[in-house]
């Protein structure tokens, strides 16, 4: 049986949608606020740097996203190690995933390139992204993470190719802008880390 169109229905539903995007929006905003709020209490970067990785291994922590959020806006290349570890779980992977190629964490391209495989085509394509602000001037192009399967897997055997013949080289030779020395470490908390602090407290 062919159910009338309901446009009145139709209606409802749209704005019962906005009211829930918006509320979401709107706790999201909230729980950004209360771990913040956590983060001020420390007085040194590893301090709260600890914080935040206290947050992304507890799995039952509402401020997962937050702290991951926290370790990009702070620069932290320290963390990459740690984040490489979560690219598969699933309540935090596009924002970890995300993060590391603000981090420019050239150490993680191997598995930035597994993930271009990924049954979640939101990870897939932050996956190439993240590869895309690592290697702006090296990446092959041409992947698109909504084509066919058969039609990435060609892509992605260009840029596993790739990666076997210069992935060593580039690795060597890689400079981060970021840079990882302890005192450019120090220069990213004081022009990044206390500077989001101080902008989120307004």
């Amino acid at each position: 049986m062919q159910i009338p169109y309901n446009g009145s229905m139709m209606k409802n539903f749209i704005v019962f949608a906005w009211i829930l995007l918006f509320s979401f929006t709107i706790w999201a905003s909230e729980r950004n606020k209360m771990f913040l709020m956590q983060v001020r209490q420390f007085s040194t970067k590893k301090e709260s740097v600890d914080y935040a990785h206290k947050q992304i291994k507890d799995e039952n922590s509402s401020f997962r996203i937050d702290a991951v959020e926290f370790i990009r806006e702070i620069k932290d290349v320290d963390s990459i190690p740690l984040l490489q570890e979560y690219v598969n779980d699933r309540d935090i992977n596009t924002f970890v995933i995300y993060a590391l190629g603000d981090l420019q964490a050239f150490e993680a391209t191997s598995v930035l390139i597994e993930l271009l495989n990924h049954s979640n085509p939101n990870v897939r394509g932050n996956a190439f992204a993240a590869l895309g602000k690592i290697y702006p001037l090296h990446l092959p192009q041409g992947y698109a993470y909504k084509e066919p399967e058969t039609r990435r897997n060609r892509q992605i055997k260009k840029i596993k190719l790739w990666w076997d013949k210069s992935g060593l080289t580039l690795q060597k030779n890689y400079q981060r802008d970021l840079h990882s020395d302890q005192q450019a470490k120090e220069a990213l908390w004081e022009k990044y880390g206390k500077k989001y602090l101080m902008d989120s407290s307004h």
